[in-house]
């Protein structure tokens, strides 16, 4: 595949990745509370993760392997970045200032605690946020490491 096509391809992914992170909320997690029991058990969590996944593959992986290769990453990295400027940039001059990255994190933050809030009260309750922690756990077990944040610590800003 010569550059100038490889760069095309790239390009389409690009855009269309773009397109669709706007339509999914830059790749949030769409956590579910299946069983209906009042708590998003890990099992819940890494069901969503997979769905995830799986969005990731089809709007990213270009090669059609099943796997995001190095460059695959960086282009879904640069649309999620593009996706985060669009949102966030508020003064417009092309790049997130500390507060922006700050006002997208709490906004990451915030929609995160909106899941996890299964009966709406306003505070993620332990209980609420046990099947979290225990995923962060069995990833951090693994090498997977926490990417939650500093600390690992899950609750509502709120209560």
């Amino acid at each position: 595949m010569t550059n100038a096509v490889k760069t095309l391809s790239i390009s389409s992914i690009v855009l269309s990745a773009t397109l669709a992170l706007n339509a999914s909320a830059a790749g949030m997690i769409n956590l579910v509370d299946s069983d209906a029991d009042g708590v998003i058990s890990a099992a819940e969590i890494e069901t969503a993760r997979a769905a995830q996944m799986a969005e990731a593959l089809s709007l990213y992986d270009a090669d059609g392997n099943g796997e995001l290769s190095r460059e695959e990453r960086e282009v879904m990295k640069q649309a999620r970045m593009q996706d985060q400027l669009q949102q966030f940039d508020t003064d417009g001059d092309g790049e997130l200032s500390r507060t922006e990255r700050r006002a997208a994190r709490d906004a990451h933050r915030d929609a995160m605690d909106a899941q996890l809030d299964v009966n709406q009260d306003g505070i993620v309750s332990a209980e609420e946020s046990a099947g979290l922690e225990e995923t962060r756990q069995d990833r951090k077990g693994k090498g997977g490491g926490d990417r939650g944040g500093k600390g690992g610590k899950v609750g509502s800003r709120n209560g």
